[in-house]
């Protein structure tokens, strides 16, 4: 089929009727055209202000899943957060227990971390006080002794979290261990605060109590606190742990927050916990803090989304308060401790957007106009002269040639109304063979684009959100728990080195020094990857600190690990741990092996595996006492031990071989490389083996160099 333009069609009818009656119909022309381009405007004004409508109502409808989502993965990391601070005071309060009970190993030297006055590094030691009053440590009495013994694990505790301020455990009479060391005003009596009344109304729950002002710095603070029972159900103590709430907004609703949004969270009475520009410094410990309820407000519409707030519901509406009429408020529960999270923000960011598009479409009918009237202008002459002469024969043609001209312009004028109705399947579909039926192809291929588009958009960018911020805050968490590394010491050196394959990994190590004589350390792979294997390592990483600050034997503490783990494993998770204690005085390392991959022990620059019993991993089921075995091995001056996982001997080259233990022997045994250290020569030898390879596993190594007793590094 011959296909025309629009233009030459108009050419060749308004040739044919000129020879006819050319100045009749030049007249008539005139006057149709004018009023089609009349027509077309005001038609063109009505399709932008139905497609405006449409796009305001689709944006509202998208904006709003977009806040529900972010309330809904704010509300997630939260949760993870508390409920973690919550199983550490469990922690907290169950090893207190056995401190006042008795039966706790006692600890020597208790002057070492305990400080009669204000030390210059407070993060150093911990302060004994009875009703306010310090106590010094030659007035210890057995009790405040074993409070005395808690001091390592409030502050191994306090390190884990980065948005404590304060450890602290109360004794029924009034005696408490804080850390870090803060001295309490005169006055203070630990038991008639917030923190030890709602953990005495608690019966040995998990309670978060607060906001209130704290003593030690007349700042306002959230306590999660649990009261300790010995074994005939008495409660003898009060553990708690102290949240700046000021840390809590800096946290939770600034930095993962726009600047054009608000947010805040309300405890199970309509209390606002924190908020953004909350005063929370500078205040009096010795007054009552007076707390923000939304249910105070006379706001009726505040009020109404408070109520939906405490009964644990989520959702997202539109919301009028006095000198800001429009607001959409999005809000998420938090479960682990039944507060809820919002987050408001103002309609015009939302309608940004449609603002933009609403501006467009005024500007194309504005220009559309002008050029109508200025072709009408230029050409007005030429149609009055033409009209003058022909105007009975050209009316006849001008009637027949605007009606096809308009006819296929109201059909796209429908498919258009269709297409902002949400009809994306529109049956209609022009034959005309000139520009109509391609604007027409053009309809189609928008309306597909735009349904596919938005569909996409919705998924793609909720997904992106929300794992980016799980993974950064994961990230953050597992970075925070491992150990730094010891830079110096008289009989040992120590170096580290981890790189997770992803944004969190699932490797992890620990070590400390258990005595004057002892160095505990550990090494382990947590079986999957992601978010369910960073929590699990950060489970696993806990219980191994816990259990070797015990000094108990590498074997047993593996097989209470394995009992702790094994609790409540449904999904079967388990983990490689290989763990020893290094004697300094001797050089011999007892150690036991859950399935790990075994150590390579340097001696005379010649690496060789240290032979040892395989085990099986932790965290399965229960298993045997006697399964993980106690072994020992002897170091001397200029050993090196080196621990790693099997992220190093599964790295391949370009044509897929493995490194294996026989490669990494080989590294290591490079006499061109004898004078690196261990830590460095090895990633030397894995860049050259695996050249540009992307890492496929977590790559983890801890090298410890015994020295000697005496010698320096």
């Amino acid at each position: 089929m011959l296909r025309l333009s629009i233009k030459f069609k108009i050419i060749i009818i308004m040739a044919a009727l000129c020879s006819i009656a050319f100045l009749a119909a030049a007249m008539l022309t005139f006057v149709n055209l004018k009023r089609l381009g009349i027509y077309t405007t005001e038609s063109y004004e009505r399709l932008g202000d139905s497609a405006l409508g449409e796009s305001r109502d689709a944006l509202v409808t998208h904006s709003l899943e977009e806040i529900k989502s972010l309330a809904s993965g704010q509300s997630m990391i939260i949760n993870v957060q508390l409920k973690r601070i919550a199983d550490e005071l469990a922690v907290v309060a169950n090893l207190s227990g056995r401190y006042l009970c008795g039966e706790m190993r006692p600890i020597e030297s208790i002057e070492h971390f305990i400080a009669d006055k204000k030390p210059d590094d407070i993060y150093k030691y911990s302060i004994i006080e009875k009703m306010g009053a310090l106590q010094k440590a030659s007035e210890f009495t057995t009790q405040t002794q074993r409070l005395a013994m808690m001091h390592p694990l409030l502050k191994f505790i306090f390190g884990n979290h980065k948005n404590l301020d304060q450890i602290y455990v109360g004794t029924t009479d009034g005696c408490t261990v804080s850390y870090p060391w803060r001295k309490t005003p005169p006055g203070y009596n630990p038991l008639s605060r917030d923190w030890y009344t709602g953990a005495i109304e608690g019966k040995g729950k998990v309670v978060w109590v607060g906001p209130y002002v704290s003593a030690s710095f007349n700042q306002l603070v959230i306590t999660c606190t649990k009261a300790i029972k010995n074994s005939r159900g008495k409660i003898i103590a009060v553990a708690a742990l102290d949240m700046d709430v000021k840390s809590l907004t800096d946290e939770f609703l600034k930095r993962q927050l726009s600047k054009h949004s608000t947010a805040f969270i309300i405890d199970r009475q309509g209390s606002i916990l924190a908020r953004k520009g909350m005063k929370s410094q500078g205040l009096s410990w010795q007054q009552d803090y007076k707390k923000e309820n939304l249910f105070h407000t006379e706001l009726k519409a505040l009020k109404a989304v408070a109520k939906k707030m405490i009964k644990g519901e989520s959702g997202a509406e539109k919301i009028d308060l006095p000198g800001e009429p429009d607001l959409y408020i999005s809000y998420s529960p938090i479960p682990i401790t039944q507060w809820s999270f919002a987050v408001v923000i103002k309609a015009s960011v939302l309608m940004e957007a449609a603002k933009k598009t609403d501006l467009t479409i005024q500007k194309n009918v504005f220009d559309h106009g002008n050029y109508i009237r200025s072709f009408m202008k230029r050409n007005s002459l030429d149609y009055l002269i033409l009209a003058v002469a022909v105007i009975c024969g050209i009316m006849i043609s001008s009637m027949m040639l605007s009606s096809r001209i308009t006819s296929p312009i109201m059909l796209l004028k429908q498919k258009a109304m269709d297409i902002g109705d949400g009809n994306f399947s529109s049956k209609i579909h022009l034959k005309t063979g000139d520009e109509l039926e391609s604007l027409d192809r053009t309809f189609d291929t928008m309306a597909h684009d735009i349904k596919s588009y938005m569909k996409n958009i919705a998924e793609s960018v909720s997904e992106r959100e929300k794992m980016e911020q799980e993974l950064m805050v994961a990230a953050d968490i597992q970075q925070a728990m491992l150990p730094e590394d010891i830079k110096e010491h008289k009989c040992f050196n120590l170096k580290t080195y981890m790189k997770p394959a992803k944004d969190v990994g699932g490797d992890f190590y620990n070590f400390f020094l258990t005595d004057d004589d002892h160095l505990f350390f550990c090494i382990g792979d947590v079986s999957g990857k992601g978010m369910a294997a960073s929590m699990f390592m950060a489970q696993t990483t806990t219980l191994a600190g816990h259990e070797g600050r015990t000094g108990m034997s590498p074997n047993k503490m593996l097989h209470n690990l394995n009992i702790a783990l094994s609790k409540k494993n449904e999904t079967c998770m388990f983990a490689t741990v290989f763990c020893g204690i290094l004697n300094l005085e001797t050089g011999i390392i007892t150690f036991s092996n859950a399935g790990h991959t075994p150590p390579i022990i340097l001696h005379n620059d010649n690496a060789s595996i240290l032979p040892l019993n395989s085990g099986i991993a932790v965290g399965p089921y229960p298993v045997p006492a006697h399964t993980f075995k106690k072994e020992q091995q002897k170091l001397y001056p200029g050993d090196v031990l080196l621990l790693y996982t099997d992220g190093i001997t599964e790295s391949n080259d370009p044509q897929g071989k493995l490194l294996g233990i026989d490669g990494l022997l080989r590294i290591l045994s490079d006499k061109k490389t004898k004078n690196l250290k261990p830590v460095i020569r090895l990633l030397n030898g894995l860049d050259n083996f695996c050249k540009q390879e992307i890492q496929a596993d977590d790559i983890t190594m801890v090298a410890i160099t015994y020295l000697g007793k005496g010698e320096q590094s």
